[in-house]
């Protein structure tokens, strides 16, 4: 006998609200997290988040010039998964506990090996980094938390925000050196499909990097049944084409790829993007 509809959805919901909850009584300082992905790179913050509650914050609560936990409870850990820059200085892909020194005027940001409670056993041998920030006016925010930014293929800014103050952390990474050795690996692969080729290429072209690599693998991929149906395939050739300066075979690529635009997967994209190659291809000249 299968279980009806209802007994299903009530193991499934008890399941949830087990997986989630929490024993004890409700923390002052909630959990909290957020993250971000930017390029190739993810990063991610875990915390508890205190109120203001009335009290005086900077200065107070959190005493200026003394090493902070940067949250309540459980020092904040800070996670990204490749080699980054923190303020143009370098961080290796890991975890790490995040500590701060705030001041009236700069705070330092620490990144420090050791997961631990609060910052009672914080010792400045384990740092990995420490880097400067400097804090700015903010709009009143009860509750301490972090946000990003700014963010681009190259980077995104972490920002805690508490009280009045928010204090901006600039993280970045070689997003084209890791994408083009992603690229490398994915399509040296013996299953590698058609699709992978043109997206690489596609996405080589347009961030006007290793055209020749791109060039190979996108006829790599049209030289295919699927590939040859490409929109975006005989696209990508036609303008690596044109850069190579082989104008001929780049008119050609272009020609063929129009008439395939309305079959695209994301045909109003590609009947777009068509417009923009004829246009192109009337320029190219040799």
């Amino acid at each position: 006998m299968r279980p009806s509809p209802s007994l299903v959805t009530l193991a499934l919901a008890a399941f949830a609200v087990g997986a989630f909850a929490q024993t004890g009584p409700p923390r002052p300082s909630p959990k909290a997290s957020v993250s971000q992905t930017f390029g190739l790179t993810d990063v991610a913050i875990a915390y508890s988040s205190p109120g203001v509650k009335g009290r005086q914050v900077w200065g107070g609560v959190v005493p200026y010039d003394q090493v902070w936990r940067t949250g309540a409870n459980e020092a904040t850990s800070f996670e990204v998964s490749t080699d980054v820059q923190i303020e143009g200085k370098p961080l290796a892909a890991g975890k790490y506990a995040l500590f701060t020194i705030p001041g009236e005027g700069k705070w330092t940001v620490i990144f420090n090996k050791t997961q631990q409670w609060g910052a009672f056993d914080y010792k400045e041998a384990d740092d990995a980094l420490r880097v400067e920030a400097t804090p700015r006016p903010a709009p009143p925010r009860e509750r301490l938390t972090y946000f990003f930014e700014d963010t681009t293929d190259n980077g995104t800014t972490l920002v805690l925000a508490w009280e009045k103050v928010e204090v901006p952390v600039r993280i970045a990474a070689d997003t084209p050196t890791m994408a083009l050795a992603r690229a490398e690996q994915e399509t040296a692969a013996a299953d590698v499909k058609p699709n992978q080729l043109i997206n690489w290429a596609r996405w080589l072209q347009q961030k006007n990097l290793a055209a020749d690599k791109a060039l190979v693998w996108v006829q790599r991929a049209t030289a295919t049944e699927a590939g040859a149906k490409s929109y975006w395939g005989k696209a990508v050739e036609a303008r690596l084409l044109a850069q190579a300066g082989k104008i001929a075979e780049a008119k050609a690529a272009a020609a063929a790829a129009v008439p395939l635009a309305p079959s695209a997967a994301d045909a109003d994209n590609a009947k777009a993007d068509a417009e923009k190659l004829q246009q192109e291809a009337a320029g190219w000249k040799g």
